[in-house]
C-alpha cells in the first residue's frame, strides 16, 4: 500500500500485477488459472532526498493470491478424446531490476531510481529438456530524487 508522499526520505509503493493462462486441467476454471502477485516496494532515499541510504531499494517480500505461483499442471486437449493428458506444468516467478542513472537539466542534476518488477512465466514440458520461459509483464516504475546544483567547479569557464 502506497504512503502519502512528504517530498522528504524514503518513497513507498505497491506495484501489483495479474494474470492468466489456459491450463486446460479438467480442474481449473474453464478460463484457467489466474495469479495476482503483489510487492511493497520502498526506494530508501537520505532526508532530502540526494542520495539513496545503505539500504538502496527494498522489497517486501512477494504475497501471490488466487491460484498461487504454481507449479500448476497443464493438460492437452485432445478433440473426441474422454480424458486430458497431462503434458507439462507452469510456474510464475517474479524477479525485480533496479536501474540507477542523473538526469540532468541546465545547471542543476537528480537521481532517478528506476524500479522494474518482472513477471515470468516458466512452461516445462514433460519429456523436453529446456523449459520455455515468457516474460509476461514488466512495469517500470521511476522514483526521482531532488534536484541539485551542478557544482559551478564543474562547468567550463573562459
Amino acid at each position: 500500500m502506497s504512503t502519502p508522499d512528504s517530498g522528504l526520505g524514503p518513497i513507498s509503493f505497491t506495484l501489483d500485477f495479474t494474470d492468466t493462462f489456459a491450463t486446460l486441467d479438467p480442474q481449473a476454471p474453464v478460463n484457467g488459472v489466474e495469479v495476482d502477485v503483489e510487492v511493497n516496494v520502498t526506494v530508501n532515499w537520505n532526508i532530502d532526498r540526494a542520495a539513496l541510504t545503505a539500504e538502496g531499494v527494498t522489497f517486501e517480500p512477494i504475497v501471490w493470491t488466487k491460484s498461487g505461483p504454481g507449479p500448476h499442471d497443464v493438460f492437452a486437449d485432445e478433440l473426441g478424446q474422454p480424458g486430458r493428458e497431462k503434458v507439462g506444468t507452469i510456474e510464475w516467478s517474479l524477479t525485480n531490476k533496479v536501474e540507477k542513472w542523473t538526469q540532468k537539466d541546465g545547471s542543476r542534476f537528480r537521481l532517478v531510481i528506476t524500479v522494474t518488477p518482472i513477471l515470468m512465466l516458466t512452461e516445462k514440458t514433460i519429456d523436453v529438456c529446456a523449459p520455455k520461459i515468457e516474460i509476461r509483464q514488466t512495469r517500470p516504475t521511476p522514483c526521482y530524487g531532488s534536484w541539485q546544483s551542478i557544482p559551478s567547479s564543474l562547468f567550463d569557464h573562459p
